[in-house]
């Protein structure tokens, strides 16, 4: 007899549009049905067989257990030694969609805060920055 789990479909369509894949292509990729990982995606069919979960997380290069919503973790341990929480991956996330340049902006942000524990006031342009001079002299 089979086994069926509970997938957390919404991990399932996070790693897929992560890694810009269509249903179809991820259904090529791991064997399964695409109309069954939409189903799962949507959460009409969150329960599936293991095989299909091991089939799922190869393709999307993930383990099981965070398909299964068992840690927070997307990736494979010999990927990463210290797990990322949800908000570590949201964030390495948004920082993969920003240009290289804005990237770097980040970066120095971040650098900024951790050594003076607060963000750089935001700079004033146009006619605020010459009134700011103005009263400065």
């Amino acid at each position: 007899m089979a086994l069926k789990v509970h997938v957390r479909g919404d991990r399932v369509r996070r790693l897929r549009e992560g890694q810009k894949f269509t249903q179809g292509q991820l259904s090529l990729r791991s064997g399964v049905d695409r109309s069954l990982i939409s189903r799962i995606e949507r959460g009409i069919r969150p329960n599936v067989y293991v095989e299909t979960i091991g089939a799922l997380a190869r393709a999307l290069n993930t383990t099981s257990d965070y398909l299964l919503g068992l840690t927070a973790n997307p990736f494979p341990s010999h990927q990463s030694t210290d797990p990322p929480t949800e908000l570590e991956y949201r964030l390495s996330k948004r920082l993969r969609q920003l240009s290289e340049e804005e990237q770097r902006y980040t970066l120095a942000l971040l650098d900024f805060i951790d050594q003076y524990g607060q963000p750089p006031p935001p700079r004033i342009i146009g006619n605020e920055a010459k009134q700011e001079e103005k009263q400065a002299s």
